[in-house]
């Protein structure tokens, strides 16, 4: 007979033969016998040699006409005996836990020198430059430098067209000859005048001589006059006689007058003479004046066609002509820079509180604080010019200059609280030119024994920072947090004033993760493999 549908062998046999760790139920459907496990103790294939067992008995009461009520006895029997040998066997030991440990990189702290130090984006500027414009407008009418030549301070670098005012300068030069005739006529007539004064000197000296004879014939006739007066009344002298000394009297007299009055003639001649020369002498000043004025002019006219020339203001390189010849440049315009680039110097913006820093040499001061951290004032700089940039990274070889402050300004820009710092610098072959832009590194700050460790050892927290420090217990490496204090970083290096001394180790790399007071495997030490720990 078949049993159709599920037979439920569990509650009665199950609750006498179950315990803590496992529980059986067997099923029957269509004459084939199922074993489910909520806890798995014995193997599969000691269940499944158990069910064959009791299929090939099934099979053989079929055969035979067995009785059914020999299947239940023997599903009691095969339970027992899974139960009996989960019993007996042996639970496996759980699998050792494996301690796992942080493999970290360590270095030990050496003192060794370092320089503190800026480095500052720096503009490159010739040592000189200047700019070529003319004073007035003007055609270019030729260029004495090509481009890109060396010309000397002072030497013309192009010129102007000056045709007009050469024409201008040709009209004054024939001015100033007729000027210059003009001055040698009048040299004559003062030299006339001159003479024609001396001359009425001359009379009037002769004229004075001629008075002076006048007046002594005068008195002689006046005197004879007297004596034949006295004659005549004492009847010794005739009347003709009389008469005749009256007469040489009176023509001696008008002899002094008509002398006196050529003195007077003379006087005026002279007057007049002195008066021609006057205005003779007034003639030429005229004259010469005139030829003054036009030689002024003529020179004026003369530096306006040197203007029309344009020279260069310093020397150096021409780097372009700005205006080809022919063409119109207005007043002021510049036409050529020039270049002077046998030395360079550049412009550093340097914040407020490194200025002090910068030593004697250089206008700063030996601060105490630089002293009480060991440190010696140093004026160490360089400018640098980065080379191409690398496909894997980073940057090609370029130029370092050795270079120095030649200024430190006296005031703070306003705006940026920034001190504007000059440098210079030596450029060999002229291979810098104006308006590179580079980086200017200046070493300010010297220690001699100087704590410096990588940066990436560092950790920043919201106490500051800190770094591991190894310290070793009982054979183990311990990881102990320890606070530091950063002075100034450089590159991928930081220096340390407090917190670390001369042989301590320190995690610099591998250290995320690790908690103060936790065992580290330290698989590199000062750059040496050591080991790892899985």
């Amino acid at each position: 007979m078949r049993h159709k549908g599920f037979i439920f062998f569990g509650f009665d046999v199950l609750s006498a033969l179950s315990c803590p760790s496992f529980s059986y139920k067997v099923l029957t459907k269509e004459g084939r016998i199922l074993l489910a496990s909520n806890y798995l103790i014995v193997t599969q294939s000691e269940i499944l040699q158990g069910l064959v067992k009791i299929m090939n008995n099934e099979k053989k009461l079929r055969r035979k006409g067995g009785l059914l009520w020999l299947l239940p006895l023997a599903l009691v029997i095969l339970i027992t005996y899974l139960i009996m040998l989960g019993a007996t066997r042996q639970p496996e030991a759980p699998p050792l836990k494996v301690k796992r440990l942080a493999n970290v990189e360590a270095m030990t702290v050496k003192l060794r020198p370092y320089d503190d130090s800026l480095t500052l984006p720096a503009r490159i500027e010739a040592i000189r430059s200047g700019e070529v414009s003319p004073r007035f407008g003007g055609i270019i009418d030729k260029w004495f430098v090509s481009e890109g030549s060396y010309v000397k301070k002072g030497a013309p670098v192009a010129a102007l067209d000056s045709a007009s005012v050469r024409a201008s300068l040709d009209e004054l030069m024939a001015r100033q000859a007729s000027a210059e005739a003009s001055v040698a006529a009048a040299k004559g007539g003062v030299d006339a005048a001159e003479a024609s004064l001396e001359k009425a000197r001359r009379d009037a000296s002769a004229i004075e001589l001629d008075i002076s004879s006048a007046k002594s014939a005068r008195d002689l006739a006046e005197a004879e006059l007297k004596r034949i007066e006295n004659l005549y009344d004492e009847g010794v002298m005739d009347q003709s006689s009389l008469d005749r000394a009256r007469d040489a009297a009176k023509r001696a007299a008008l002899a002094v007058k008509s002398a006196e009055d050529g003195r007077e003639r003379a006087t005026i001649g002279a007057r007049a003479a002195e008066a021609v020369v006057e205005q003779a002498k007034a003639n030429l000043s005229l004259a010469e004046a005139r030829v003054k004025e036009i030689g002024a002019s003529i020179e004026t006219v003369k530096i306006n066609i040197d203007n029309h020339t344009l020279y260069a203001p310093v020397a150096g390189r021409l780097e372009e002509h700005l205006f080809e010849t022919g063409e119109f440049v207005p007043a002021g315009k510049v036409v050529a820079r020039i270049y002077d680039l046998s030395k360079v110097h550049a412009i550093v913006d340097v914040p407020d509180r490194y200025i002090a820093f910068l030593g004697k040499d250089a206008g700063g001061t030996d601060l105490a604080e630089a002293k009480a951290l060991g440190a010696k004032p140093l004026s160490n700089v360089s400018l640098v010019i980065p080379g191409l940039p690398k496909l894997t990274g980073g940057e090609g070889e370029g130029i370092k200059l050795n270079a120095k402050i030649v200024r430190i300004a006296l005031s703070a820009d306003k705006g940026s609280h920034t001190f504007p710092v000059e440098l210079e610098a030596e450029n060999p072959s002229n291979s810098l030119k104006d308006g590179i832009v580079g980086r200017a590194e200046i070493s300010f700050l010297h220690y001699p024994d100087a704590v410096v460790i990588p940066l990436s050892s560092v950790q920043v927290t919201d106490k500051g920072a800190r770094v591991f420090v190894l310290e070793e217990r009982y054979g183990e490496n311990i990881a102990i947090s320890r606070p530091i204090e950063p002075i100034s970083v450089m590159e991928d290096e930081l220096h340390v004033g407090e917190g670390l001394g001369e042989g301590d180790l320190i995690v610099v790399s591998g250290w995320k993760g690790v908690v103060s007071g936790e065992e580290v495997n330290v698989v590199v030490k000062d750059g040496k493999l050591l080991g790892s720990s899985l």
